[in-house]
């Protein structure tokens, strides 16, 4: 029975806390992401953000361990991340020394994938293979939170309002951005449209409702002129989205590896001409299954 204990202990002789000050971002400390991935999987279903600190692992490893977070679907085909495929494991992007005019100097808030498709997949995972030593943090806003802070009597319109997207892959590089990484300061062609609504479900199970939008591919919303369009959107960010109480920037290390529920929240990353030349190098995952509501 001893022995059984003593085994039992080294199993599961792992870490978990909220270091973040918020129930909403958890991280595992000498967790074995295999041998205890039924009880990673659980936590995911209440916390949307997971860290998994100092995880040593192979492309194929990280992958395996991230396709298994979605089981609703079999996975596709297609690729939907933008960047660099790993030959062998081509569901994996790689991005490194990542520099353009619009992340120099500012954040760039989004969601991966709103706007090109009819709805955003569910799990994004990173890898961080190397981090600078000043920059490179992740910023995330909790966007169920948001909504949930809104008035009853101010919903009624806001729960019917569509945004339009250009759906076409174009680079961000050849836009500008305010100073808070949120509004896109200049147009979109609107050669390829499409609509889905400001607010929703993020997936069945969810009785309460959230936010689905990013800023880069939006255009406006529907029967609406861009220019009130963004006035709406400026007001919802600053007034419930980006507070002090809902954005939490975090620090990696090399190793970290986290998991987030890409429906339940907005991102960004710090400029990147903060990182005084220092390299950031990070692996990708953009899990394609597109968990239908």
């Amino acid at each position: 029975m001893l022995l059984f204990f003593l085994i039992i202990n080294i199993v599961n002789s792992y870490k978990f806390s909220l270091p973040y000050k918020v129930n909403w971002i958890g991280q595992f400390d000498d967790i074995n992401i295999f041998n205890d991935l039924k009880i990673c999987k659980n936590a995911f279903k209440s916390i949307p953000i997971l860290i998994f600190k100092n995880q040593k692992l192979t492309n194929t490893q990280f992958y395996n361990f991230v396709s298994s977070f979605d089981e609703t679907d079999k996975i596709k085909t297609d690729i939907i991340h933008p960047f660099k495929k790993d030959i062998i494991n081509p569901h994996i992007g790689i991005c490194e020394n990542i520099k353009s005019s619009s992340i120099n100097y500012n954040n760039v808030w989004h969601m991966d994938n709103v706007g090109k498709y009819e709805l955003p997949n569910v799990i994004t995972s990173f890898y961080f293979d190397q981090v600078p030593s000043v920059g490179g943090e992740t910023l995330f806003a909790n966007l169920l939170n948001a909504y949930s802070k809104i008035k009853i009597k101010d919903r009624t319109e806001i729960n019917y309002l569509n945004c339009i997207y250009e759906k076409s892959t174009f680079d961000i590089v050849n836009n500008t951005y305010s100073p808070n990484g949120f509004r896109r300061l200049n147009n979109l062609t609107q050669k390829n449209i499409i609509k889905s609504p400001l607010i929703f479900y993020p997936y069945p199970e969810y009785s309460t409702k959230s936010f689905l939008f990013s800023p880069i591919r939006f255009i406006k919303f529907e029967k609406y002129d861009e220019e009130n369009s963004w006035d709406i959107m400026d007001h919802i960010f600053s007034k419930y989205i980006n507070t002090d109480d809902n954005v939490v920037p975090i620090k990696w290390s090399t190793n970290d590896l986290v998991i987030f529920n890409n429906r339940l929240l907005l991102h960004t990353s710090t400029p990147t001409e903060i990182y005084n030349q220092q390299e950031r190098k990070l692996k990708v995952i953009f899990l394609n299954t597109l968990q239908k509501i």
